[in-house]
C-alpha cells in the first residue's frame, strides 16, 4: 500500500474514532441535561423521594452563611437528612420551585460533571414571592443504564455576588 494511502485510512479511522466519543459525550451530556430538569421538577413538590436521584451513601454539602459578616459553616448531609430539611421548609413555606436557568455538563463514559444556576421561587406563608439563585454542582455515575448523583454540593447567590463569573 501506498504510504499517502494507508496514512488517509489511518487518519479516517482516527476521525471515526473521535467523532463516536464525541457522539456518545454529547449524547451523555443530553441525557445528565434532562436528569437534572426531572430533579428539578421532583424537588420543586413535596411528592416524591429525590432518594432516587442519589447512589447510596451520596453526599449533599453546602456553604451557608453564619450570623458573622463573611464567616461560613459547611453543612455535610446524607440524602435523609437533605430530605428531612427540604421537608422541613412545607412548615415554612407554601411553595419552593426550582428552575435550571443554566445547564453546562461535561461527561464521558459512565462519569458526568454538571454545574447548574438554579432560579429558585419562594414563597413564604404570609410573605410575597421571592426568586434567589443557587449554584449547584452535581457528580454523576451512569449505574446499570441512569444516571445517579454520588454527591452535590450547592451554594446561594449573595446580593453583589454573581454565582458564575
Amino acid at each position: 500500500m501506498k504510504p499517502i494511502l494507508s496514512s488517509g485510512i489511518i487518519l479516517l479511522g482516527l476521525a471515526s474514532t473521535v467523532t463516536a466519543h464525541q457522539t456518545s459525550a454529547a449524547a451523555g451530556e443530553t441525557e445528565v441535561q434532562r436528569f437534572i430538569h426531572r430533579y428539578a421538577a421532583a424537588a420543586s413538590t413535596s411528592g416524591p423521594s429525590l432518594k432516587s436521584f442519589y447512589l447510596p451513601g451520596a453526599t449533599i454539602s453546602t456553604m451557608e452563611s453564619g450570623g458573622e459578616p463573611g464567616k461560613r459553616t459547611l453543612s455535610i448531609l446524607s440524602v435523609d437528612e437533605f430530605e428531612a430539611w427540604l421537608g422541613s421548609m412545607s412548615a415554612q413555606y407554601e411553595y419552593v420551585r426550582f428552575r435550571p436557568a443554566t445547564v453546562e455538563v461535561q461527561a464521558y463514559r459512565g462519569l458526568a460533571q454538571a454545574r447548574v444556576v438554579f432560579e429558585v421561587r419562594e414563597k413564604e406563608k404570609a410573605k410575597p414571592e421571592q426568586v434567589v439563585h443557587s449554584l449547584d454542582q452535581f457528580h454523576l455515575y451512569r449505574v446499570n443504564g441512569e444516571w445517579k448523583i454520588s454527591a452535590h454540593a450547592w451554594i446561594m447567590a449573595e446580593p453583589g455576588k454573581p454565582l458564575v463569573p
